[in-house]
C-alpha cells in the first residue's frame, strides 16, 4: 500500500470526508458548511461545490457525513441548542429525503454517523454520551445512555460495529443485530471493568451464534497485568480460527502459578489447530502455559 499526497487547499480546510465508488465528498471546518464533491478516478477534479445555505444554515456546521447507498448522511450542529440533526439527503441533489432532531447532545463536542443494514443509521454523540439507532424512515428506534464516551463509529463487515471510546482510548465492538447487546472493552484502562466484560461475553460464546464473525480477525492480542487463567484464555483464542498472528503478554508473570484442574483435564486444555497461524509471540507467560500451547495448539 502507497499512501500519496493528492489533494491540498491553502484556502479551505476540509473536516470530514466520505466518498462511493466513483465519488469523493469533503466537507469544511466552520459555520455554514460546504461540501466539495470530486471524481478520484483518473485523477482528482472537482465536479460541485455545495455552499450554505443548501447545505446547512449560516450558524450551522456539517459534524460528520457518510456515503451509503446514493445517499448521504449529515450531522448538522447548530450553535444555539443542545441538539444536533441528523439528515438523509440525495448525494446527486442534496435534496433532503428525511430529517430528525437529536436531544441533548452538545454539538460542540464530536458526533459521528453510521450506516446499517436496511438502510438504519446509528449516531453517536461524545460529551453526553448517547447512540442513537434510527430507522430509514427517520423515525427513531432507540437510544443507549451506556457507554461513557463514544467519539466514533465505522461498520466492520455485515455483523459488527466498532466504536472508539476517546477518553478512555478504548475500542468497543458490539454486533448490529442486538443493538442493546453488552459490549467487548479490549482495551480498557479500568482493569476489572474490562475483564469482567470480556469473561461474560466470552464464556457464553458456546450458547451463540455468531454466523461467522469471528472469521475476518487475523491478529489477536491478549494483554493483562498478571497472567490469565488458563480455560479463559482459551475461551478467547477459540474464537478465533482464522488468525495468522497472536500475542500473548502477562508482563507479571508468575512462574510458579499452576493452571487450575478440571474435572475434565482433556476437554479443559483442548485448543482447535491454527493452520493459518503464522506468528506467535508469548511474553512472560507461565510455564505450564508455553507447555499446553505447544502440545496441543499445532
Amino acid at each position: 500500500m502507497v499512501l500519496e499526497q493528492c489533494l491540498t487547499s491553502d484556502t479551505v480546510n476540509w473536516i470530514r470526508g466520505t466518498c462511493s465508488n466513483a465519488k469523493l465528498y469533503l466537507s469544511t471546518e466552520g459555520l455554514g458548511s460546504s461540501i466539495f464533491e470530486y471524481t478520484p478516478m483518473p485523477s482528482i477534479v472537482l465536479l460541485k461545490e455545495w455552499k450554505s445555505p443548501v447545505t446547512c444554515t449560516h450558524n450551522e456546521w456539517i459534524e460528520d457525513l457518510k456515503f451509503h447507498n446514493d445517499f448521504l448522511g449529515l450531522v448538522i450542529g447548530h450553535c444555539k441548542n443542545d441538539a444536533v440533526c441528523f439528515e438523509l439527503r440525495s448525494s446527486a441533489t442534496l435534496n433532503c429525503l428525511w430529517s430528525i432532531q437529536l436531544e441533548e447532545v452538545c454539538s460542540m463536542y464530536a458526533t459521528r454517523c453510521c450506516p446499517m443494514l436496511n438502510h438504519q443509521w446509528i449516531v453517536v454523540a461524545f460529551r453526553n454520551p448517547r447512540i442513537f439507532h434510527i430507522f430509514s424512515d427517520g423515525k427513531l428506534i432507540s437510544i443507549d445512555k451506556k457507554y461513557r464516551s463514544p467519539s466514533n463509529i465505522c461498520q466492520i463487515g455485515n455483523n459488527l460495529l466498532a466504536i472508539w471510546d476517546q477518553k478512555y482510548e478504548t475500542l468497543l465492538y458490539r454486533f448490529k443485530n442486538q443493538i442493546s447487546s453488552l459490549a467487548i472493552d479490549i482495551t480498557g484502562s479500568d482493569e476489572a471493568d474490562s475483564r469482567e466484560i470480556i469473561r461474560l461475553i466470552f464464556t457464553n460464546l458456546r450458547y451463540l451464534n455468531f454466523g461467522g464473525l469471528f472469521q475476518c480477525v487475523y491478529a489477536v492480542s491478549l494483554f493483562d497485568k498478571c497472567p490469565f487463567e488458563h480455560d479463559f484464555s482459551l475461551q478467547i483464542l477459540q474464537s478465533f480460527p482464522f488468525m495468522k498472528n497472536l500475542t500473548i503478554n502477562c508482563r507479571k508473570a508468575q512462574i510458579n502459578e499452576r493452571r487450575r484442574k478440571s474435572k475434565n483435564d482433556d476437554e479443559n486444555v483442548l485448543i482447535i489447530n491454527y493452520y493459518n497461524l503464522t506468528e506467535l509471540q508469548l511474553f512472560q507467560v507461565p510455564e505450564d502455559y508455553l507447555y499446553l500451547i505447544q502440545k496441543h495448539a499445532f
